[in-house]
C-alpha cells in the first residue's frame, strides 16, 4: 500500500491517466464483454501494484512508467472495444498493414519492449559495480521474453476460464511470441547503447524520500 501511495503522490499525472482510462474503458466494455472486462480490470490493478512496488525500490524513469501505462491502454482498447470489420470483432483483430502487421502484434512488440525496460532498471541497480552493459541488456531482454511467455500461459489458461476472451489459436500464440521477442530484443539493444547513461532517479523524481542509495564504484559504467 505504501508503494501505491508513493507512486500516486510522486506521479499524479501518470496515476490520473492510468486510472482514468481504466475506469472509462471498464465502464465502456462491461455492457458488451462483462466477464472479459472484469478480467482486464483485475489485471490492470495488479500490474499497477507491481509497478508501484518496483518503482519504490528503484525509482523508474518517467518514460518507463508512461510506456507501461500506454501499453495498458493499448491492451484494454484492443480487447474491450468492438470493431466489427476486424477478424475477431474487436480492435485487436485490426490489420494495420494488411497481411503484415496487426494491432495485436504491435501491442505485443511495444508492450514487452517496455516490460524489458522495466526489468533492466532493477537489474542495473543491483549490478551497478558490474561494468558489462551488454550482458545486462541481454539479461533484461531474456527477462522481457520470460514475461512474454508468462503472458501466453495466462492467455492459454484464460480460454478455459473465460471462453469469450478470443485470444486466438496456435498461430496467434506463435506470432505473439515472435513480436514479444522482437520488442524485448529491440529494447535490449537500445538499453545496451543508451542505458548506461540513464541512471534510475536521473529522469524521475519518484524515489522514496530518505531512502539511501548504494554508492557506485569509480569503475562502474
Amino acid at each position: 500500500m505504501k508503494s501505491v501511495l508513493l507512486l500516486v503522490r510522486t506521479h499524479p499525472w501518470f496515476t490520473a491517466f492510468s486510472v482514468g482510462y481504466a475506469v472509462l474503458l471498464s465502464a465502456y466494455g462491461y455492457g458488451e464483454f462483462p466477464v472479459r472486462t472484469l478480467t482486464y480490470a483485475v489485471i490492470v490493478v495488479l500490474d499497477f501494484v507491481v509497478v508501484a512496488a518496483v518503482n519504490r525500490r528503484v525509482n523508474l524513469p518517467g518514460w518507463v512508467l508512461w510506456g507501461l501505462s500506454i501499453w495498458g491502454l493499448l491492451h484494454m482498447v484492443g480487447g474491450l472495444v468492438a470493431w466489427e470489420p476486424s477478424e475477431n470483432g474487436i480492435v485487436y483483430g485490426i490489420w494495420l498493414v494488411p497481411g503484415v502487421l496487426r494491432y495485436d502484434q504491435l501491442t505485443h512488440l511495444f508492450g514487452f519492449g517496455m516490460g524489458t525496460a522495466a526489468c533492466w532498471y532493477p537489474l542495473h541497480v543491483r549490478t551497478r559495480e558490474w561494468d558489462a552493459p551488454g550482458a545486462k541488456a541481454l539479461m533484461a531482454s531474456l527477462m522481457g521474453m520470460g514475461l512474454g511467455a508468462l503472458n501466453e500461459v495466462v492467455e492459454f489458461a484464460s480460454i478455459y476460464a473465460v471462453p469469450e476472451q478470443q485470444v486466438g489459436g496456435l498461430e496467434n500464440t506463435g506470432w505473439d511470441l515472435i513480436f514479444n521477442l522482437m520488442g524485448a530484443v529491440l529494447m535490449g539493444l537500445a538499453l545496451w547503447r543508451f542505458g548506461a547513461s540513464a541512471e534510475p532517479g536521473a529522469i524521475s523524481s519518484g524515489a522514496e524520500p530518505g531512502r539511501p542509495r548504494r554508492p557506485r564504484s569509480s569503475s562502474s559504467a
